[in-house]
């Protein structure tokens, strides 16, 4: 039996993808995960909307935490200062600390590559941050990147300190449950040293179908090879008969 993929025309300023509910993420051949329609023009308010959702559905997979073999996980995910177990409120989306010569800074989840945990102290943490892609959605449009030109020159690592204690509090990940609520994924200053924790992108709901919050997968960025968020669409093979 061939295998038929349809894809169902949904508009939103422009916004459409079909995906496949057993697709993956990996390089090379298959469909670009976008959520933009191919061919048509893109907003620069389109990217700015999409920007805002990113910040705010990130995922984690695999986050190590010293002392334990369990590995933490969760989605949408931020950072909150917890008291136990408990998260109460709403969770922050910036990393902000100072760098190693003092200078503030911030980083928001939706430039977040990965991060890891460099030097730990008392109540902070030298955490070394791959911000990436470093480009407004004004620029994004103007300019009209491939893929390898954001990598390449839009991409820095940044080491930067921050605080993990506050009024008896410890800095979490955070990130929500099956049941939609905020719980700790793993305290900042318990991550496992020197060990790269990577950030996924979410999606969000548009209608009956999810599209993927990847900010900056404009066609000019897609239609690179080396563009590695991709659809793979794997037939079944049929059982022969004995």
């Amino acid at each position: 039996m061939s295998l038929r993929i349809t894809c169902r025309s949904v508009p939103l300023l422009s916004l459409l993808l079909c995906m496949s509910a057993s697709g993956d993420i990996g390089g090379g051949s298959g469909r670009v995960k976008t959520p933009y329609t191919p061919g048509k023009p893109v907003l620069v308010a389109e990217v700015a909307r999409i920007k805002n959702i990113s910040t705010r559905t990130r995922l984690l997979r695999d986050v190590p935490s010293e002392g334990t073999h369990v590995t933490g996980a969760g989605k949408d995910v931020g950072l909150a200062f917890v008291k136990g177990e408990k998260v109460a409120g709403n969770p922050s989306f910036i990393f902000k600390g100072t760098t190693e010569d003092g200078a503030k800074a911030s980083i928001d989840f939706s430039e977040l590559l990965s991060l890891s945990v460099v030097q730990r102290e008392d109540v902070r943490v030298l955490l070394e941050v791959v911000q990436f892609p470093i480009i407004t959605p004004e620029e994004l449009i103007s300019s009209k990147p491939t893929y390898s030109d954001l990598f390449e020159h839009n991409r820095k690592t940044v080491r930067m300190w921050v605080a993990t204690r506050s009024a008896g509090k410890d800095l979490c990940l955070v990130g929500k449950d099956e049941n939609k609520r905020y719980r700790v994924i793993a305290k900042i200053n318990q991550l496992s040293t020197n060990t790269k924790v990577d950030l996924d992108y979410g999606t969000f709901v548009f209608g009956d179908i999810n599209l993927p919050a990847i900010w900056w997968a404009t066609e000019s960025v897609t239609r690179d090879t080396k563009y590695p968020y991709r659809v793979v669409v794997k037939a079944r093979a049929s059982n022969p008969r004995s």
